[in-house]
């Protein structure tokens, strides 16, 4: 299986019968279906990537609009790095919530500064739900 002309994986095929040779069709039909599941492979990679991207920037916006956070740095990565304005506060909301952030705020380039992995839509709703509970 091959993706953007890399192999990114194998198909094996046998016939029914051992010693069986494959005609021209049998093998033109296999090459063309192992083409086509590399397409649908590298579809499906793309959707993944684009609804994690989506995901990403859903909660960084609804961070950036928190009074708690200061700022929230641009990422392509699956976390975020906030400056928080209490970065112990925050990160014990989250704890609270059963959700585990990074504290970097001991880092003297990261002054307040705290790490949010982005999890899934259910699992980020769950750490709103816990840092709404501190701003109660």
């Amino acid at each position: 299986i091959k993706i953007r002309g890399q192999v990114m994986g194998v198909v094996r095929l046998a016939k029914e019968r051992a010693g069986e040779e494959w005609n021209d069709k049998e093998i033109e039909l296999m090459e063309t279906l192992t083409e086509q599941l590399g397409v649908a492979l590298e579809s499906a990679r793309l959707y993944e990537e684009t609804q994690r991207r989506a995901e990403r920037e859903r909660l960084a916006g609804i961070l950036k609009a928190r009074p708690d956070i200061r700022q929230v740095w641009p990422s392509d990565a699956n976390f975020l790095l906030v400056e928080a304005v209490d970065p112990a506060g925050l990160v014990e909301a989250a704890r609270r919530g059963g959700v585990l952030l990074r504290d970097f705020s001991w880092d003297p380039w990261l002054s307040n500064a705290v790490r949010i992995t982005v999890g899934s839509p259910e699992q980020n709703a769950r750490l709103l739900a816990a840092l709404d509970d501190m701003t109660e």
